[in-house]
């Protein structure tokens, strides 16, 4: 290897300064300081990624660059947008904050770094504000070493939320990183330097993350425009003789693409305002499909609610293709958002039940299908959601749940469905339970299915 004027490189990439007397004392870790008698542990941290909400140096930040002239800022910035939440539910991303979070304390207590945090903070909603020092550090392009750390925290931090998210969420969601070498000016106060350097790193990242938004829509509307989606087949299957008595269509995206699967696909219309274009050209999918496979037993079709109160909705239910299949057809109400009015949302129903269709509430347990919709909506199925069913046989109280849901369904005169049942233990603790109907790969997975003859 050829030698470097500068410096040996670190396994970070970082060129250490060669000197020739005692290397300097340590930065000590970073510490929650205290104003009189109120420590600020108690009114600056953030209850979710237990980081402070304001800026907290371990000295005087009017005379930081007295003691440390070469400084840096990094900022990470979790990607969000409306339609995750939607989608998933705000507490996800709690939890994905919390996993952030975890991951850069950790980064923070070993490796070359520990001694050159000067700060870490949280911006309050999806960020993260680092203070580095490169004391000792030489190099003639110190910003370089920055933007090399950076994209090391942003992989860090990717790595960790990866894991128990999986990447269609992440992927959707985005790390994003910038950072900024501080150039002291002592015409203007440290404190001032630090927080124009945080307002210009956001400014930059939030830039980054709105190209990624406008390529994620431009995507939404070439799939909605062109229709590259397909329908694929669940079977839902009686418990008891693992006979298949039905399906479920669901909708699939580009294959092998980010928005290949539904809860991304339509995560990313939510946020942009295309719902209800996409829900329109995969409910047309579905029904196209159901006519060319004619499939025996109950065909579920998901729908929002509102979607299913809309004229095109009711339109489509009177084309003479579907008037065959109407008493086979149950229309499974996906809806994140909570029915704003039960009263009008019956009314507008009413024609489609007379007609002979049968509604499923979705994801019962999960915290959007609650007790309230389902005793409203008054549905002829409940179906279990993933959340309760994964694991249910290793967990007592989700067995407890499961056993409310069937109770409630028998005086509702209602039929329970398990979704998610992926091992061989949850199926029979469910059938155990008196589940008569389930779902999930261990019973089959989606396909999609050839034409009749």
């Amino acid at each position: 290897m050829k030698k470097n004027d500068t410096g040996p490189l670190n396994r970070h990439g970082l060129m250490e300064a060669r000197t020739s007397g005692p290397p300097p004392p340590p930065i000590e870790p970073l510490t929650v300081l205290e104003c009189g008698t109120c420590n600020l542990r108690q009114t600056t941290l953030d209850s979710v990624t237990g980081f402070p909400t304001i800026l907290t140096l371990t000295v005087d930040v009017d005379l930081l660059f007295d003691t440390h002239p070469r400084v840096g800022v990094v900022y990470l910035q979790i990607g969000k947008f409306s339609g995750l939440e939607s989608a998933y539910g705000w507490e996800l991303f709690g939890e994905i904050l919390g996993v952030a979070a975890t991951s850069l304390r950790t980064w923070s207590l070993s490796g070359e770094w520990k001694y050159r945090i000067l700060s870490i903070h949280f911006n309050n909603v999806d960020g993260f504000y680092l203070v580095v020092t490169m004391n000792g550090l030489k190099s003639e392009t110190p910003h370089l070493l920055l933007e090399l750390l950076a994209n090391q925290l942003r992989e860090l931090v990717y790595n960790a939320l990866c894991t128990p998210f999986g990447h269609s969420v992440i992927d959707l969601l985005g790390v994003f990183q910038c950072s900024m070498k501080l150039d002291h000016d002592p015409r203007v106060r440290a404190s001032r330097q630090l927080h124009r350097a945080f307002k210009e790193t956001s400014r930059l990242v939030n830039r980054s993350e709105r190209k990624e938004q406008d390529a994620l829509e431009q995507e939404v509307r070439k799939i909605i425009t062109e229709r590259i989606i397909h329908t694929v087949f669940q079977p839902i299957v009686h418990m008891a003789s693992q006979q298949r008595v039905g399906y479920e269509a669901l909708t699939r995206g580009p294959e092998g693409s980010l928005l290949e699967n539904p809860e991304p696909l339509f995560a990313a219309a939510r946020d942009n305002s295309l719902l209800m274009e996409l829900e329109s050209i995969c409910q047309a999918s579905a029904f196209d499909s159901i006519v060319a496979f004619k499939p025996q037993g109950r065909i579920f079709v998901n729908t929002s609610s509102n979607f299913i109160t809309h004229p095109l909705f009711h339109k489509r239910l009177k084309e003479s293709v579907l008037k065959k299949m109407v008493s086979s057809l149950v229309f499974e109400i996906t809806e994140k958002e909570a029915i704003q009015n039960y009263h009008d949302f019956r009314k507008a129903i009413d024609p489609v039940r007379k007609e002979g269709i049968r509604l499923a509430v979705d994801d019962a347990g999960s915290g959007y299908a609650d007790l309230e919709s389902i005793a409203e909506v008054r549905p002829e199925y409940i179906k279990i959601a993933n959340s309760i069913t994964r694991n249910v046989s290793r967990d007592l109280i989700k067995q407890e749940i499961v056993s409310s849901f069937l109770g409630l369904a028998l005086k509702l005169r209602s039929t329970v469905i398990a979704e998610g049942i992926e091992t061989r233990e949850d199926f029979h603790v469910l059938k155990r339970l008196g589940v008569e109907y389930g779902q999930g790969y261990f019973l089959g997975r989606p396909a999609q299915l050839v034409k009749a003859s």
